[in-house]
C-alpha cells in the first residue's frame, strides 16, 4: 500500500510540474510577443518603378503606365499617356507606413502644390498610396519596383554616339510631332535637349542645356540639372517654359534596356512651375 501511495504521489507531482512549466512557457511567449514584435522593420522607398497604376479623380483618369524615380527621399512619378507628373518629398517612413507631400503638374504646368500623400511601402517591391488633393490630385496609386534600379550607372551608358530620340512632354507638347526631339550627350557629363516642331517653318523650338552627375555608381540613377537659355528659334515658346528669375530644372534620368540593351532613356525634370519628362530611345 505504501508503494502504491508513493507512486500516485509522484505521478501527481509530475503532472503538476508539467502544468506549471507549460503555463510559464505560454506567459514567456506572450511577453516576448508584446515586447519585441510590435513594430515592423522600417522599409526603404528608394528605386525605379514601372507598370504602375492609378485611379484619379474618382475614376476619370486611370493610367496604367505610371513610372517613378525615388532617390534621397524625392519622388517623381508620372504618366506619359495622361500627361501628368507628381514631384515631391517623402517626409516620413515608420515601419511600412509613409507620408509625403507632392506637387501636381498637368500638361507640363504645376496646378496644385503640397498635396498630402499617405500609404505603404515594401522595400524593392511596391509603393501604394492615397493622394488627398482635388481633381486628378485625388485618388490612389500603386508603383511596382523595377529591378533595372540595381544596374550600375556609368557615363558610358548614358553617353551615346547617336542622339537619344523620342517625345518630350511639357507645356509645349511635342507628343504629336512628326520629327522626334533629341537628347544629345555632347560631352562626358553634359547634354542638350532639342525640341522640334515640323508643323511650322521653325526647326528647333527650345534648347535645354544641362549637366549629368552620378550620385551612386551602384544604382541606375543619374541626377540631371538643366535650364532653357534665352534662345532657340522660337523665343515665345521657349520663354513660356522659363521662370523669371531663372529657376533651373532638376530631376533624374535612368538608362533602361526595354527595347534593347541600354537603348532607352527615362527622364523627368521640374522647376516648380513647369515639368519636362519622357522616354527616349536609340534609333
Amino acid at each position: 500500500m505504501a508503494v502504491t501511495s508513493n507512486v500516485n504521489k509522484n505521478k501527481f507531482l509530475s503532472i503538476a510540474a508539467s502544468v506549471v512549466l507549460g503555463l510559464a512557457a505560454v506567459i514567456g511567449l506572450q511577453a516576448c510577443s508584446s515586447s519585441g514584435g510590435g513594430t515592423p522593420e522600417t522599409q526603404d522607398a528608394s528605386g525605379l518603378f514601372k507598370s504602375g497604376t492609378a485611379n484619379l479623380n474618382a475614376g476619370a483618369v486611370v493610367p496604367t503606365d505610371v513610372r517613378a524615380f525615388v532617390h534621397g527621399g524625392r519622388i517623381i512619378a508620372f504618366s506619359i499617356s495622361s500627361h501628368i507628373l507628381f514631384d515631391g518629398q517623402i517626409t516620413n517612413i515608420t515601419g511600412d507606413d509613409f507620408t509625403a507631400t507632392v506637387d501636381l503638374y498637368e500638361t507640363g504646368e504645376m496646378t496644385q502644390a503640397d498635396i498630402a500623400v499617405t500609404g505603404k511601402v515594401t522595400s524593392q517591391s511596391q509603393i501604394t498610396g492615397t493622394l488627398a488633393g482635388t481633381g486628378v490630385g485625388n485618388g490612389t496609386f500603386t508603383l511596382v519596383y523595377d529591378a533595372a534600379y540595381n544596374t550600375a550607372a556609368t557615363l558610358a551608358r548614358i553617353t551615346k554616339p547617336v542622339d537619344w530620340e523620342g517625345n518630350w512632354l511639357t507645356t509645349f507638347s511635342f507628343n504629336t510631332d512628326v520629327d522626334p526631339d533629341d537628347f544629345d550627350m555632347f560631352d562626358t557629363d553634359s547634354f542638350t535637349m532639342k525640341a522640334f516642331d515640323t508643323s511650322s517653318s521653325v526647326t528647333d523650338i527650345c534648347l535645354f542645356v544641362g549637366d549629368v552627375t552620378i550620385p551612386d555608381s551602384t544604382i541606375n540613377i543619374y541626377m540631371t540639372l538643366s535650364d532653357i537659355p534665352a534662345g532657340g528659334s522660337n523665343d515665345t515658346t521657349c520663354t513660356s517654359l522659363d521662370v523669371a528669375p531663372l529657376v533651373k530644372y532638376t530631376g533624374f534620368s535612368a538608362v533602361l534596356s526595354e527595347s534593347n540593351t541600354d537603348n532607352d532613356l527615362l527622364f523627368a525634370h521640374t522647376n516648380g512651375t513647369n515639368s519636362v519628362f519622357g522616354i527616349l530611345t536609340q534609333p
